[in-house]
C-alpha cells in the first residue's frame, strides 16, 4: 500500500463544506465519518488532476479526509483546501494583484497553486531576508511564465521556458529587506491547470 494522509476536519458550523487538493499529484481522496465509514470518494474532480469532494456536515461530529497517490504509485507535494459554507469553492486561489498577493509561505519549500480561468494571474509576495541572488522556479506540466516585479511594480525579471519542460526559472539580485512580487501566468492565454513553484534564497 502506498503513502495515505489523513486530515481530520471538525466543523464550526452545519453546511456544505469543499475538502479539495490543488498541486501537481494525481490523487485519490475519501471522506470518511468518525466510525471510518465511507462517506464520499473523489479521484479527479478538482482542477486537473486534483480531487473535490463537497458534502453536508454536521457541527460536533468529526470527519476524516483522506489522500493517496492514484493506483499508489504517484509521489509528490500538494496542499489541502478547506472551504466553509457559504464560501465560493471557484473563488480565485491567489490575488490577481499585487494588493491582492498571496504571501509567500516558506523559503526552499514547494508553493502549490493553479490557474483557474482563461486568463488568470497569480501574484505572490515576499521580502528577501539576505542580499544576493533569488530564484524562482515553477513545475508540473502547466506551461507557464513567471516575473519579479518591485514594490511599484517595476519589471524586474521575466523568463517562459527557464525550467524543466515548460516551467519557468527566474532569478534576480535582491537586497536583504527588499520587497519583491512574484507574478505567475499560463503562457496561453486559454491555458489552467495547477502548478507549484519553489523560491530559493541565496
Amino acid at each position: 500500500m502506498g503513502d495515505i494522509d489523513v486530515f481530520r476536519i471538525d466543523p464550526n458550523e452545519a453546511g456544505e463544506w469543499t475538502v479539495r487538493t490543488t498541486g501537481n499529484v494525481d490523487v485519490i481522496c475519501r471522506l470518511l465519518d468518525a466510525d471510518g465509514n465511507e462517506l464520499d470518494a473523489n479521484d479527479d474532480g478538482g482542477l486537473g488532476l486534483n480531487c473535490s469532494i463537497s458534502r453536508v456536515l454536521a457541527v460536533g461530529s468529526a470527519y476524516y479526509f483522506e489522500v493517496g497517490g492514484f493506483n499508489n504509485t504517484r509521489t509528490g507535494a500538494y496542499e489541502v483546501e478547506l472551504i466553509a459554507p457559504g464560501e465560493d469553492p471557484n473563488a480565485d486561489l491567489h490575488g490577481d494583484d499585487r494588493a491582492s498577493a498571496s504571501p509567500l509561505n516558506a523559503v526552499g519549500e514547494p508553493m502549490a497553486a493553479a490557474i483557474e480561468e482563461s486568463g488568470d494571474i497569480d501574484y505572490f509576495s515576499m521580502t528577501a531576508n539576505a542580499a544576493g541572488r533569488w530564484q524562482v522556479e515553477s513545475s508540473g506540466n502547466l506551461d507557464v511564465v513567471c516575473s519579479l516585479e518591485d514594490a511599484e511594480g517595476a519589471l524586474l525579471a521575466t523568463n517562459d521556458d527557464g525550467g524543466v519542460g515548460s516551467n519557468c526559472l527566474v532569478a534576480h539580485e535582491l537586497e536583504v529587506g527588499q520587497q519583491v512580487f512574484i507574478k505567475i501566468r499560463a503562457f496561453s492565454a486559454f491555458a489552467t491547470g495547477s502548478y507549484s513553484f519553489t523560491v530559493t534564497s541565496p
